[in-house]
């Protein structure tokens, strides 16, 4: 579970993924904005967005 600080996630390692996807996709936040809100650089999040997008994923993701 992840824990809010000054507006800013604080998570375990790479739950940022999943937590960038679900901010996206069920909160309808722009990429740029969760990557943001989760202290991710931009580069790093539209780079995982477009890996994403070529793996064929869908939201939610399978179990």
């Amino acid at each position: 579970m992840s824990i809010i600080f000054d507006g800013h996630y604080r998570m375990k390692h790479r739950t940022w993924i999943t937590e960038a996807l679900r901010l996206h996709f069920e909160e309808h936040l722009p990429r740029i904005v969760a990557g943001r809100r989760l202290g991710v650089p931009k580069s790093t999040v539209c780079s995982m967005f477009v890996r994403f997008r070529r793996a064929g994923l869908s939201w939610p993701l399978p179990a």
